[in-house]
Order: structure tokens, then C-alpha cells, then sequence
């Protein structure tokens, strides 16, 4: 069995993209309690990559669909939202069902890149997730 472990980039201090001290020592914390991953791949925005590297992990790719989100799909409002609004979205073969089976596709073959018995970690965005 392979583990996919997906996460969203840890805490920045807005309006700024860059990762907020007290992001980066959640980063430390949770990275220090991941173990070892076989590969690590991240969006191309620079607070998932500092996220990656904040826990302790080299990037060893780079994914910039990891880190687009289509304006048809942010436009549809569906975020913040609950998990059941989000779960009827998908399902309604819309622009957000199309955006999760392209973050599916992308996901499955990360998972494909790793040994059985392997991890890989994916740092990408609140809405990815």
C-alpha cells in the first residue's frame, strides 16, 4: 500500500503570501512528526513550498496545478463551506466536480511515483484539500 498524505500550506499573515512565524513553527512541529516521505511535492506558490521546507523536506517537485484554481471554480462560492455543500458540488458535474477529478488525476499519479509500502507528501491549498 502506498500513503498519500495531502496537506494545506501552513499559516501565513495576510495580506503578505509568506509563511507567519508561528506557521512555520506549526510546520516544524508537524514535520517532526511525519517521518520519512520518498517524495515530496508541492504547488508552485511559494508558501506551500517554504510549508514543505519548514517541516524539514526537500521538494523534489514542483506542480503548479497544485496550486490553480480555475475562476469558474472560485467564482461558484462554495468556499468557505461545509463539507456536505462541498460534497453536493462535486457531485453535480459541474466546474467543481471537473476540478476534482483533475486534482485526482494529479493526486493517483504522485501515488504512482512511490515504492509499495511508500509515502509521499503533497503541500497544496485549503480549497485543494
Amino acid at each position: 500500500m502506498r500513503t498519500l498524505e495531502v496537506r494545506r500550506h501552513t499559516m501565513r499573515r495576510k495580506p503578505g503570501q509568506r509563511l507567519s512565524q508561528d506557521g512555520i513553527e506549526l510546520a516544524r512541529l508537524v514535520g517532526d512528526g511525519s517521518g520519512h516521505f520518498d517524495l515530496v511535492v508541492s504547488s508552485d506558490v511559494p508558501r506551500a513550498i517554504e510549508t514543505a521546507i519548514a517541516m524539514g523536506y526537500e521538494v523534489n517537485e514542483i506542480d503548479p496545478m497544485l496550486g490553480q484554481l480555475p475562476d469558474d471554480v472560485f467564482d461558484s462560492g462554495v468556499w468557505p463551506a461545509s463539507f456536505d455543500k462541498v460534497e453536493q458540488a462535486v457531485a453535480s458535474q459541474g466546474p467543481i466536480s471537473r476540478f476534482a477529478d483533475e486534482q485526482f488525476r494529479i493526486w493517483t499519479g504522485i501515488a504512482q511515483k512511490i515504492p509499495d509500502g511508500g509515502k509521499a507528501l503533497v503541500v497544496t491549498h485549503g480549497l485543494f484539500v
